[in-house]
């Protein structure tokens, strides 16, 4: 059996193992592996798609805003480094449906106090009381997660002493309630969100409640821009970039353990079918306590553990209802808010109602995701598992009549419901699919679909079990079941799972790293950003030319710096899947709020359609700048700008740069348009000239009407020769024929290559072509008996080129530098001479055509048809 090695093993890529891995490889200095056995990284930050273009949340609706130091937005950018962005919910960000009461709950807790005293002035003294003891019991239940970490012989005495002081913790939030308070709706609206956790109010301790329920939201809630996919993916991108080794469907056996050590783990790789061991003298289970002591233990260390298990009383799942609109849900009335709706008081009795008719809620995360490109509602009700255990062993559900059957009848209870708040919503559903708690077990390996971990009951506070220390030495557990349930409690289970792994100074180190209560410095500004800018503001410039005017959602200096001439991409969903379309900066680098691009309307453009028809006033663009080598350098020589149509846009970027720095050399802009009416910037272009004293202007229309009287006609070799002197350098901009015939003409000038900078405006079916001509010669070579074809190097490496690859491919995947930069055909950087052979390309209008007819081509561009011999430029 094959083995390695490492320092650290993770079981589970959940929050919580994220954390941990995090932690022990950024203090500890440790080789951590993450083992995950589901295809998709990240836990229940994973979102799910259907119809290419409905993205639906499987965990996360929102988290709180708490203000104070270790906030969830704090936790989480921290091991995020700082790449997630936040949206706040409506200031009421809850709303409770009782029977004969709605009641909205503010984010501010004073607010939120004085509503309940208006409303219920007879409980006003057990009002204030109870937000005095949530923070009592959630000292408590905080303290016992810290405690749960230090060594064996520690841990008994220290909760017992907890017990003492913080009583409240571990008391049911049903008793609590009954002993304080006379009125039985306002019992019932202050556990209304019992869902957040877990089990009903009898069944749950009053410790969890309050640092969930109660605390958590005190200052609000929030909602991830991009979506929950996104604190995953950004989480998983910080680990790489500390050398984590994350692994998808690669399941762990068993933990291994050998005289009451851990030894490693045996793990089964599912892509390939084969069974491996992984040495580590630490493992961190991010499983939960139902796996990592019921099912990955050896039989005789399962026993052990048997009857502790059995005690700890059964965790509740779910049903969900995921649900596509084809309007915006607030078309309804509904603002972004989440509604819980509770038919019946007592909740306890409601739990135990058939699924679909407890209690339910609902939640609009594309309403508070303004990235969002298709709207969703997700609606959850709390179940007893046992309702579905039945089906359990069933391979094929979908097959199974009677399944499918109840599946179908909570699919119409629920849409029922959703109807009845939202009266005529129905008439708008174009998609929904019902989750069950055997939909959790399979893709999540939840015991019974018991995604909020162990049940937060009092008897989970006095199980040794449910801490990040265990019995086992060198074993511990992160995530929601070493601390609380939700994705701050999975959260600080994985700090509490890496303070209990590390050794003294590492620990310190961490603690002193962690945003418990401090912020966090400024973002720095980076070489390449990714993240949302959110459109400002939408400004016509043609009847098919609009500039969108781009900043971050919460103000601030843009994230990164950018030079005149470069530009971003950014990603559309498209009925069909993302697509990203690359876009120059139009503005000015020394304007630091926010960032420009102008965009043309073309028939076939898919991108730049789904920007004019889709993208409004307020929508969050997923962005990554800056790109790009079109950028000039002005010196004090002569510089040339040249574009055609909507080419002018990076040059205007150079200009306006130009201008705000005071720059006083020359400067010649010709630019040719095919109508008057399809002249961009005219104004400010005039404005320009009087704040560039050195620059000339020729704007020329090709099909002028009666009121044009400025030059006519194409660039001509004649025009060009006004402006061209020796020494110019010359930037190039506009669509492909127009590039090719002016670099014809520079070229009878004696303008030489190195001279001249291209930048193309590629049509959006460009990607299409090269992938449609991608396709025909891998088909073709394949029919051949024709593997690979071979790329030999200016006479110093050959390396091979699958059929279907360009050079730049082929290049990367062999590790062989070639400069290069957009990778699109957009910039010409990957300019490269076939000295011998044959490839099927498109230059774009990049190249000129003694170019052309010397052998260049773009290697981003150039597809192998036969062996070849290259040479860089």
């Amino acid at each position: 059996m094959i083995r390695e090695s490492v320092d650290v093993v993770v079981i589970g890529s959940g929050i919580g193992g994220l954390t941990a891995a995090r932690m022990l490889a950024e203090f500890g200095r440790k080789r951590v592996l993450v083992l995950e056995q589901h295809y998709t990284l990240g836990g229940m930050t994973h979102e799910f798609t259907r119809d290419a273009r409905f993205h639906f949340a499987t965990g996360v609706h929102y988290l709180g805003t708490t203000v104070d130091g270790g906030s969830p937005q704090a936790m989480l950018d921290y091991i995020s480094d700082r790449q997630l962005q936040w949206q706040r919910l409506p200031h009421e960000f809850d709303v409770i449906h009782l029977p004969g009461l709605e009641f909205r709950i503010p984010g501010s807790e004073e607010e939120y106090i004085a509503k309940l005293v208006r409303g219920w002035p007879q409980e006003a003294p057990a009002i204030r009381r109870y937000f005095t003891d949530a923070r009592k019991a959630a000292r408590g239940l905080a303290l016992r997660g810290i405690i749960n970490g230090l060594p064996i012989p520690v841990k008994g005495p220290g909760r017992r002493l907890l017990e003492s002081f913080f009583p409240l913790t571990q008391v049911t939030l049903h008793r609590y309630l009954r002993q304080h308070f006379r009125d039985p709706t306002l019992r019932a609206l202050l556990s209304a969100q019992w869902g957040l956790y877990g089990p009903p109010p009898a069944q749950s301790a009053f410790g969890f409640h309050a640092l969930i329920a109660v605390l958590h939201y005190k200052d609000g809630a929030a909602y991830p821009i991009g979506g929950p996919r996104e604190i995953g993916c950004s989480i998983i991108a910080a680990l790489q970039r500390r050398d984590v080794e994350l692994r998808c469907r690669h399941t762990v056996r068993q933990i291994c353990v050998a005289d009451g050590r851990c030894q490693g783990v045996e793990v089964e790789d599912t892509n390939a079918g084969e069974v491996y061991v992984v040495d580590a003298a630490c493992v961190i289970s991010d499983a939960g306590v139902r796996n990592t002591f019921g099912r990955l233990l050896s039989e005789a260390q399962r026993e052990r553990f048997a009857g502790e298990l059995s005690r700890l009383p059964a965790e509740p799942s779910a049903v969900m209802l995921f649900i596509g609109l084809d309007v915006s849900p607030a078309c309804f009335g509904v603002s972004g808010e989440n509604h819980w709706v509770i038919p019946n008081p007592d909740h306890d009795g409601g739990y135990r109602r058939p699924p679909g008719d407890g209690a339910l809620y609902i939640s609009f995360g594309s309403l508070n995701n303004p990235a969002a490109g298709w709207h969703t509602v997700e609606m959850m009700s709390l179940v007893d598992p046992e309702d579905f255990q039945r089906w359990a062993a069933i391979t094929n559900r979908n097959s199974n009549l009677d399944y499918q059957s109840l599946k179908e009848s909570i699919r119409n209870k629920l849409l029922g419901r959703l109807e009845s708040l939202l009266p005529g919503i129905g008439k708008h559903i174009v998609f929904s699919e019902v989750a069950t708690p055997l939909t959790f077990s399979t893709f999540q390996r939840s015991v019974a679909g018991a995604f909020y971990g162990l049940s937060t009951s009092p008897a989970r506070l006095q199980s040794s079990l449910a801490a990040a220390r265990t019995q086992i030495s060198g074993l511990f557990l992160a995530g929601q079941d070493a601390m609380t349930p939700g994705i701050q409690g999975a959260l600080m289970g994985g700090v509490l799972a890496a303070n209990a792994a590390l050794a003294g100074l590492a620990k310190l180190r961490m603690w002193r790293a962690l945003p418990m209560r401090k912020a966090l410095p400024p973002r720095p500004l980076l070489e390449r950003w990714q993240g949302y800018l959110t459109v400002k503001e939408i400004l016509s410039q043609s009847p098919t030319v609009r500039s969108f005017r781009l900043a971050l959602p919460d103000g601030g200096d843009l994230p990164f710096k950018f030079r005149a001439g470069q530009y971003l991409h950014v990603e559309l969903p498209l009925d069909d899947g993302f697509v990203r379309r690359a876009y120059s900066i139009s503005s000015s680098p020394q304007q630091r709020k926010w960032c420009e691009i102008t965009v043309k309307f073309e028939a076939l453009g898919s991108g730049s359609r789904y920007l004019r028809d889709h993208v409004a006033h307020g929508r969050a663009l997923r962005i990554e700048a800056p790109l790009g080598e079109f950028s000039l350098e002005l010196t004090g020589g002569p510089s040339i700008l040249i574009a055609g149509g909507v080419g002018i846009t990076p040059l205007m970027g150079i200009l306006r740069d130009a201008a705000d720095r005071g720059y006083r050399g020359p400067l010649t802009l010709i630019a040719s348009f095919r109508e008057p009416n399809e002249v961009l910037f005219a104004d400010e272009l005039a404005d320009l000239q009087s704040r560039l004293p050195g620059l000339r202007l020729h704007v020329t229309v090709s099909a002028p009407d009666d009121r044009w009287v400025g030059p006519v006609g194409r660039i001509r070799r004649s025009v060009l020769a006004a402006y061209v002197r020796a020494g110019c350098v010359v930037h190039l901009c506009g669509p492909g024929p127009m590039m090719q015939a002016v670099l014809d003409d520079l070229a009878a000038l004696g303008v030489p290559p190195s001279a001249i900078r291209t930048e193309a405006f590629v049509s959006s079916l460009s990607e299409t072509d090269r992938q449609t001509r991608a396709r025909a010669i891998s088909e073709r070579a394949a029919k051949q008996g024709k593997r690979a074809f071979a790329i030999r190097l200016a006479n110093v490496r050959t390396f091979d080129c699958a059929p279907g690859q360009t050079i730049l491919q082929a290049a990367t995947a062999a590790k062989v530098s070639l400069r290069q930069s957009c990778g699109e055909g957009i910039c010409g950087e990957c300019k490269i001479r076939v000295r011998s052979g044959t490839v099927d390309t498109d230059p774009r209008g990049l190249l000129s055509q003694r170019e052309v007819e010397e052998g260049w081509v773009l290697a981003c561009q150039a597809i192998l048809t036969s062996d070849v011999e290259v040479e860089p430029a």
